[in-house]
């Protein structure tokens, strides 16, 4: 701790600010569809991807489909250029893994290193082992081999959110849709929650739930052929895909606003306008967006994760404030920037510069981070205020 006998005065104002300039948080997620021929689409251009699309963009979500792949797409794709993905023929579990940093030759790898091509995925919608099922390859490994591609994903993506689903049903084959069945079912008890426990932004999605009725038996009436859906099967598959995102993909102010508040609370800007404080927690209605809290209920005291502290050096005086506060990981179309002051009533509140570390994941749905910031060496006291702003419409 810093020595000496001068005491500092430390305050933390949040405030909401709109209006002006802040740094910008990236609006836009980017989606990667991962997996083979059922990702690409056969024999259904645009297979799944495209009603998808359709929904996210009814949704008013903001995002984009990246990959290596802009083949089997549907015009509407073409147009809304959203054709991208990793879609790939006739691909196992292991040949994924080869080529997210390497490139196992193949002519549909395209070169390989897809996760480390510019724009890397925010979200990774992942389903796959259908071919190791019908090539009969190494089918004891299937369950450990999608670990080694998680883990393979996470080494270089720490902070990516995987969506892994169940594979669809094998049709024609009772042994074969077996092995299906199984391997499902070690997805969904044991990869899954192992992965979670590593601190780890993974979901499970049932798919092969839309292919069975309510006795287990399969739904031909959704299958092109013995493995690949056709259109019904493909658009089912989307509605599952697309509920799954909604519960995890960013959102605007107005989007998050919807989701809380009735309609009637909406129309009512002492209710839920930006500036109002209807839980009266002293955190308005947008900061609680930000920081991942519930605006209808008193819990500000969540938004800190902890105490603001003075640290310095001793020996060359220097002194910084640092705080841990809740950070929203479903935040979308803000900006946020750091003011500090020495005098409240002076209001001279000026940009500083922050040094920042997210510390990981403090629970669902936001991630705990550290800012620490310089306080001038003649200061007496100093004041710190996190501004936030956002569009409204």
């Amino acid at each position: 701790m810093i020595g000496g006998t001068r005491r500092v005065a430390i305050a933390l104002v949040a405030v909401a600010l709109l209006g002006a300039a802040a740094q910008p948080l990236r609006a836009t997620t980017r989606i990667l569809l991962l997996g083979d021929s059922i990702t690409r689409g056969y024999p259904i251009p645009g297979g799944y991807r495209d009603p998808l699309m359709t929904g996210l963009i009814a949704g008013g979500w903001q995002f984009q489909f990246i990959g290596s792949h802009q083949i089997f797409p549907t015009p509407a794709m073409t147009d809304a250029g959203q054709a991208s993905h990793e879609g790939h023929d006739g691909y196992r579990i292991d040949q994924i893994t080869a080529n997210l940093n390497g490139d196992d030759g193949q002519t549909d790898s395209n070169g390989g290193h897809w996760l480390e091509r510019e724009g890397v995925p925010d979200v990774i919608l992942l389903h796959i082992g259908t071919n190791d099922v019908l090539q009969g390859y190494q089918i004891a490994t299937m369950g450990d081999r999608l670990e080694v591609l998680l883990d393979s994903i996470h080494a270089i993506l720490p902070d990516v959110r995987v969506l892994l689903s169940s594979i669809v049903p094998i049709a024609g084959n009772s042994v074969a849709n077996a092995i299906v069945q199984t391997f499902n079912g070690e997805i969904e008890s044991q990869i899954v929650p192992a992965q979670q426990a590593l601190g780890r932004r993974i979901g499970f999605v049932d798919q092969y739930a839309n292919f069975v009725d309510e006795d287990g038996a399969i739904l031909a009436e959704r299958l092109a052929d013995f493995a690949h859906p056709n259109e019904i099967g493909y658009e089912a598959m989307a509605a599952t895909w697309l509920q799954a995102l909604e519960a995890v993909l960013p959102m605007t102010f107005s989007q998050w606003r919807e989701r809380n508040f009735s309609a009637a609370q909406i129309a009512d800007a002492t209710i839920s306008g930006a500036t109002a404080d209807y839980d009266q927690d002293g955190l308005s209605t947008l900061l609680e967006w930000f920081h991942a809290l519930n605006p209808l209920v008193n819990d500000a005291c969540d938004a800190r994760r902890g105490e603001v502290g003075l640290i310095g050096d001793s020996v060359t005086g220097e002194r910084w404030l640092q705080m841990t506060y809740r950070a929203s990981d479903r935040v979308s179309g803000a900006g946020i920037e750091w003011e500090g002051c020495e005098d409240l009533a002076s209001d001279s509140w000026e940009l500083v510069d922050a040094d920042t570390q997210a510390l990981g994941l403090g629970g669902e749905g936001f991630t705990d981070v550290r800012v620490r910031i310089a306080i001038p060496p003649s200061a007496k006291q100093f004041f710190l205020r996190l501004r936030v702003e956002a569009s409204l419409d």
